[in-house]
């Protein structure tokens, strides 16, 4: 920690794509550089978090690739893992993901830097000697994105004061629509007395995206919603949830890729339907929809009952369409819904960037205070 109290971060997370796991680590060196604090990003090279570090100003290690594989490799990565120790200035490691930490963990030896580990996988972690034993002495301390995750590291050995929930703040300033309600409404053909129903995110079978589509024929007045479904196709595909609304009869039903920016599609949302059947660590679909004051439906997966329960929607059990549509219902009642918004804009005064990088700088000034296990 320099004189003035600034911190100097190295922010990892080496991974190929843009995640949720990825923007908690981006969001995190962003409310770091924000405050005033030294942040340097190391992912994989070209990956999409290293390319959003650098349009931010925020600077990246060039010479580290944690997914070569040559013998030689590992020599040269902990070079310039050192090399960028040293000319960083950097007082914290901060780890967002397994390899990241097993590195830094053998890349540090000697030099005293802490890791403070996050971990927000949903697979649950190897559970035999050498990985328990890598919890609990390589790491001085641990964050999660929700209190879910906590049982599972502690599972490893880990005490539970090194453990510290950190939920991902809501971010209302990357969510101003381009366009209007109406226009996007008008685009998409879909009537604008009707209440819009919006699944927003990959077309993976994981996401449930099927069961949304099968919740319409259990609505006791359809004529009341349109559902609305964008994303991209990974192994669920458009034609295949458009065949299953024209055999269930739900003809207000609008299925499409990513034609359309999120901050639109959330323009024209009365409720988000978060339908996954596993995954969800995070949950960052839930708190887009939050930073534009939009009730949430989703079912009791990962952060989701935490997540959306702090902010009134409503949890329905996986792959069940009937509950789905009886809480689509029952949250779009005027009494119900003006409550839902209600508890949202209440929980965006609660989950605020500020407080999030609060909680982060608590726990490296924890670790100072307790110093290095």
């Amino acid at each position: 920690m320099s004189a003035d109290g600034a911190r100097s971060v190295l922010v990892m997370a080496s991974v190929r794509w843009y995640n949720a796991s990825a923007h908690y680590a981006l969001f995190l060196a962003r409310a770091l550089a924000a405050a005033g604090h030294h942040a340097v990003v190391l992912g994989l090279p070209g990956s999409p978090i290293v390319e959003r570090a650098r349009a931010a100003d925020i600077p990246v290690v060039e010479d580290v690739n944690l997914a070569a594989s040559a013998p030689w490799a590992l020599a040269r990565n902990v070079a310039g893992f050192r090399r960028a120790l040293r000319g960083h200035g950097i007082d914290i490691i901060h780890a967002h993901f397994s390899r990241d930490h097993t590195f830094a963990a053998v890349a540090r030896a000697g030099m005293g830097v802490p890791i403070v580990r996050t971990r927000s996988e949903t697979n649950p972690p190897k559970t035999h000697l050498l990985n328990r034993l890598q919890y609990r002495h390589t790491a001085e301390a641990y964050t999660v994105p929700g209190a879910h995750l906590v049982p599972v590291i502690a599972s490893l050995g880990v005490p539970v004061d090194r453990i510290t929930s950190i939920p991902l703040a809501i971010d209302r300033r990357a969510f101003v629509a381009q366009r209007t309600n109406v226009d996007v409404r008008r685009a998409l053909g879909i009537p604008r007395k009707r209440l819009v129903v919006t699944h927003l995110g990959r077309l993976h079978a994981v996401k449930g995206v099927e069961h949304f589509v099968r919740s319409y024929q259990y609505l006791k007045n359809p004529g009341r919603f349109h559902f609305l479904i964008t994303g991209e196709e990974i192994d669920v595909r458009i034609e295949d949830l458009r065949r299953i609304a024209l055999d269930i009869g739900a003809s207000q039903v609008t299925i499409i890729g990513r034609e359309y920016d999120a901050r639109d599609i959330l323009a024209a949302t009365d409720i988000g339907a978060i339908p996954s059947l596993g995954s969800e660590a995070i949950c960052r679909v839930a708190l887009e929809m939050f930073a534009c004051g939009i009730p949430v439906v989703g079912t009791a997966i990962g952060s989701i009952p935490e997540t959306i329960g702090a902010y009134g929607g409503r949890v329905v059990p996986p792959a069940d369409p009937r509950a789905m549509a009886e809480a689509i219902e029952d949250i779009a009642e005027p009494k119900a819904f003006r409550a839902a918004r209600a508890s949202i804009e209440a929980g965006r005064a609660r989950h605020t960037e500020e407080k999030f990088l609060a909680s982060n700088l608590a726990v490296y000034s924890s670790i100072g205070r307790e110093g290095m296990s």
